[in-house]
């Protein structure tokens, strides 16, 4: 398994993972990518998806933001606290079923991340907050962005 985020996969003893640092070059049964294509540059983001279904040979997921519709968000944040510009972006469902089709995968799982706890808007600039909706379902934010978090599962 190749994730982006060795935080949420070194400790595990089940399986054998593999950091992505730069280019996937190797073959692996499940890629995946946690929290990483929010907070990279589009061009960096489509050489990610691209490689991670490439070099997949049974299934890849995306821990990202993501929309249903036809659209793509290519958002920067100009933070002044920090004096730097952070990606915050939005990929679209279909189009990231169109790329995943071109590789023969299909979406067999969206699953859109619901939070259980309230977080407090605490933050002079960036920094997840919560709000509830008017079904009581809390939702997430920075700032005034809502961040609309779902897992894509592919399979071959």
């Amino acid at each position: 398994m190749v994730d982006s985020k060795c935080e949420l996969c070194k400790d595990s003893k089940e399986h054998e993972y593999h950091y992505w640092h730069g280019d996937i070059e190797e073959e692996y049964d499940v890629i995946g990518s946690s929290q990483v294509l929010e907070v990279v540059t589009m061009n960096k983001a489509k050489e990610l998806k691209e490689a991670c279904f490439q070099h997949a040979k049974k299934a890849v997921y995306f821990l990202a933001m993501f929309t249903d519709k036809k659209l793509d968000y290519e958002i920067n944040i100009h933070d002044y606290l920090y004096d730097k510009v952070i990606p915050y972006n939005i990929y679209s469902i279909p189009q990231m079923n169109n790329l995943a089709s071109k590789y023969g995968f299909s979406l067999t799982n969206s699953e859109e991340f619901v939070i259980n706890m309230v977080l407090p808007d605490v933050h002079k600039g960036r920094g997840t907050y919560t709000r509830r909706d008017e079904h009581g379902k809390l939702m997430m934010f920075t700032d005034v962005l809502y961040m609309p978090w779902r897992l894509l599962y592919y399979e071959k």
